[in-house]
C-alpha cells in the first residue's frame, strides 16, 4: 500500500477503462456462478429422484448415468473456465496495483473491493467442487444400488426353463388365449372400419378381442406390441395380417404398468 501511494499518477481515463473492465469481468464471473449454482440445484433434485425411483430398467439406468456424468463433466468445465477467468483477474488487479495511483484512498477501496469480489468467487468455486464430489459419490451409491438389485437373486425353489421379455418369474400357461387390446382413432372413419375387420378376423381364430377407442400411434403405420418374448409368436401371426405392421416389444404399458402374459396391443394407424 505504501508502494502504491508514493507512485506517480496514472491517466485517470485508462484507470476508469480498466475498473470498467474488472467490474464486467467480475459481473461474468457471478453470472457464471449463479448458473453453477442452478445447474448443481437441479442435479441434486435429479440424483434425489433417481434414489427415491423404482429400480428401472438397464436402458433407463445407462440414460440417467450418462445425463449425470454429461452434468458432471459441464461443471468440471465451467468451474476450469472460471479458474482461468480468476487467474485472469488476477493478473489485472496486480497490474492495477503496480499502476500509479493519482488517489491513494480510492484506490485502496476499490482493491480491497477488488480482493473481496475474487474472494468470493473463489468460495462459490469450492463450494462447485464440493457439490461435484458429493454427486460423484451419490452416482456410485446409486450404481451399487442398481447394481445389488439387478444382480440374480439365489433361489432354493425350482427354476423355470421360460424366458419371458423382462419378468422371467412369470410362465404363459400352454393353452392360454392371448388377449388383444384393439386401439384405433374413433373419429376417423378408416381407422374405425379396418378396427372392425380386424376384431372379426382375430375373434374367428378364438382371440379374446378388447376394443379401445384411443390409439396411441401417431403415424399411418400399424403397430403390434407384445411385452413377453411367448408372446412374439402370436404377435408374429397378428402383424402378418396387418399391412405394413410394425413388430414392437415393450416393457411397459402407457400408464407405466405391466400387462399380464398373453396380452397384446393393437394399433390400427391412420
Amino acid at each position: 500500500m505504501s508502494d502504491i501511494a508514493r507512485a506517480p499518477s496514472p491517466d485517470a481515463a485508462a484507470l476508469d477503462r480498466q475498473r470498467s473492465e474488472l467490474v464486467a469481468q467480475i459481473e461474468k464471473l457471478r453470472q457464471a456462478a449463479t448458473a453453477d449454482r442452478a445447474a448443481l440445484a437441479q442435479l441434486r433434485t435429479q440424483v434425489r429422484e433417481a434414489a427415491r425411483a423404482p429400480s428401472p430398467d438397464a436402458a433407463a439406468l445407462d440414460r440417467q448415468r450418462a445425463e449425470l456424468v454429461a452434468e458432471i463433466e459441464k461443471l468440471r468445465h465451467d468451474a476450469t473456465a472460471d479458474r482461468t477467468e480468476l487467474a485472469q483477474l488476477r493478473a489485472q488487479v496486480s497490474d492495477v496495483a503496480r499502476a500509479p495511483s493519482p488517489d491513494a484512498a480510492a484506490l485502496d477501496r476499490q482493491r480491497s473491493e477488488l480482493v473481496a469480489q475474487i474472494e468470493k468467487l473463489r468460495r462459490q468455486a469450492t463450494d462447485n467442487h464440493a457439490g461435484m464430489d458429493r454427486l460423484e459419490k451419490q452416482m456410485d451409491r446409486l450404481e451399487k444400488q442398481f447394481a445389488e438389485a439387478f444382480q440374480p437373486q439365489e433361489s432354493s425353489q425350482p427354476q423355470s426353463t421360460a424366458t419371458i421379455g423382462i419378468s422371467p418369474d412369470i410362465v404363459l400357461p400352454s393353452d392360454a388365449t392371448p388377449r388383444v387390446i384393439l386401439r384405433f382413432a374413433r373419429n376417423r372413419d378408416s381407422a374405425r372400419t379396418r378396427a372392425a375387420t380386424l376384431e372379426r378376423s382375430l375373434r374367428a381364430q378364438g382371440l379374446d378381442v378388447v376394443k379401445s377407442g384411443n390409439s396411441p400411434i401417431s403415424s399411418r403405420a400399424n403397430e403390434v406390441m407384445y411385452f413377453y418374448n411367448e408372446d412374439r409368436p402370436s404377435a408374429e401371426r397378428i402383424a402378418a395380417g396387418l399391412v405394413e405392421a410394425a413388430l414392437i416389444q415393450r416393457a411397459f404399458a402407457d400408464d407405466g404398468s405391466l400387462p399380464r402374459p398373453g396380452t397384446i396391443e393393437v394399433a390400427i394407424g391412420r
